[in-house]
């Protein structure tokens, strides 16, 4: 299901007007394409309401890939990233999905830091699964070794569907 074009130009308002974009860097020639495909793969998802078994785990503040891509690891949940909006504003995100509801090992472990941050938890997600495979391919040593920065993969899922290079 694609995201309105509303919705869309919203998000990309929030990214380019807070720090996400230093995260997810996109070459310039890259931007429309990727906004566009963006738009056409991603899906809107509720939280689930209770995320009390996710609680109390090793989880870092500041790392919802790699939190989430070692949930993953741990139970196979599908992970995904994208955008979770909160008090009026998107975030780029990574965030874990059961039964099209999210699992947010971050925010649910970090609620008075996303408060402070996004001024409220989370509240909706819009995002694309992000294969198991590429997991593997670029992330496994550095969850593994507890890795503070885990490298977000939406762009290199993005640049291998659309037959681009990472070149910048």
């Amino acid at each position: 299901m694609a995201i309105a074009g509303e919705l869309i130009n919203q998000i990309k308002y929030d990214f380019y007007s807070g720090p996400d974009h230093e995260t997810l860097k996109i070459a310039e020639q890259h931007i429309d394409p990727f906004w566009t495909w963006f738009s056409s793969n991603s899906t809107f998802y509720k939280p689930l309401k209770d995320q009390t078994e996710f609680l109390n785990k090793e989880y870092l503040l500041g790392r919802c890939f790699g939190n989430s891509q070692t949930l993953t690891f741990e139970t196979g949940l599908s992970y995904m990233e994208g955008f979770a909006w909160g008090n009026g504003r998107h975030i780029f995100h990574g965030f874990n999905l059961n039964a099209n509801e999210v699992i947010d090992v971050t925010a649910a472990n970090f609620p008075k830091e996303f408060e402070e941050y996004m001024g409220d938890a989370p509240r909706s997600y819009i995002g694309v699964e992000i294969p198991l495979t590429l997991i593997n391919l670029h992330n496994t040593e550095s969850i593994a070794n507890k890795s503070k920065n885990i490298e977000h993969l939406i762009y290199r899922l993005f640049l291998e569907q659309s037959g681009l290079s990472m070149q910048r």
